[in-house]
């Protein structure tokens, strides 16, 4: 006999799937969720992006993405993912100085703005790199670095999953 909580947990997987989106679209409805499934939802989209995250940059941190309380706002609901910045700042190379002292460079604010939007850099930095395990080495920063639409790429995923549900757009600093 088939219960009425598989039926809508077929339902629901339904209604969040991009098929679903575009049936409920075609037929001018909305989905109306319940605050539990809210919850998992905005957890599963955390856990989306951390994924594309590592995918990218293996060294990130796993658990630096918090969502923050959400609110609702004119019959919308408004949740936003935050990156710990201690999360994505990376650290500059040491350098030795004209005098001899070895001294670090101002690193990196966002590693994640750095991935998407690429760099190409007419002289490259030198200096020497901490690697875990307690290992110094002399090494050449790399020079260029082409854009990347990972996280584009996550939010259309996450778009596509969640169409009938929520929309998800990036901050500006990432488009």
């Amino acid at each position: 006999m088939i219960s009425e909580e598989y039926i809508m947990k077929k339902l629901k997987e339904f209604l969040y799937s991009a098929e679903g989106a575009s049936f409920l679209q075609g037929n001018n409805l909305k989905v109306v969720i319940e605050k539990s499934d809210l919850g998992k939802i905005l957890n599963d989209i955390r856990e989306t992006f951390l994924a594309a995250i590592r995918d990218k940059i293996p060294s990130f941190r796993g658990n630096s993405a918090v969502v923050g309380n959400y609110r609702e706002k004119e019959g919308q609901i408004y949740a936003y993912l935050r990156i710990d910045p201690e999360a994505l700042r990376r650290q500059s190379l040491y350098y030795q100085t004209r005098t001899g002292s070895i001294q670090q460079g101002e690193g990196v604010n966002d590693i994640l703005a750095l991935f998407t939007h690429g760099y190409n850099l007419r002289r490259g930095p030198t200096g020497y790199w901490d690697k875990s395990g307690g290992e110094t080495v002399y090494t050449h920063a790399k020079m260029r670095r082409e854009s990347d639409t990972f996280l584009r790429d996550c939010v259309d995923k996450l778009n596509a999953r969640y169409g009938g549900v929520c929309q998800i757009t990036l901050d500006k600093t990432y488009l």
